[in-house]
């Protein structure tokens, strides 16, 4: 069974409150945290709005996700918060 929750994300009221954290970081610019598919959002879609908004970094809890943005063309720093175990180090050079 399919389930019948929804979510509808508002690209406006990620963006705002982005600045909003941007603007309180000054001179220091800002880190956006897309781990966990963007905490359901779309890591993607999440990565490309905060680049275009002057993030200047992104986390992410693990490297695969930190491969998959690469691969979506993510040029910015991207720093994995757990640890880096073998089995991934081969889908991550």
């Amino acid at each position: 069974m399919e389930s019948l929750n929804r979510v509808t994300i508002s690209r406006s009221a990620l963006a705002h409150n982005f600045d909003l954290c941007r603007g309180q970081a000054g001179s220091a610019g800002g880190m956006a945290m897309v781990k966990a598919d963007g905490y359901g959002h779309g890591m993607i879609e999440c990565a490309r709005l905060f680049a275009a908004r002057g993030a200047v970094a992104f986390g992410v809890a693990e490297a695969v996700e930190g491969a998959t943005l690469r691969r979506a063309g993510c040029d910015r720093p991207i720093f994995v918060l757990a640890g880096v175990v073998p089995q991934t180090v081969a889908g991550i050079v």
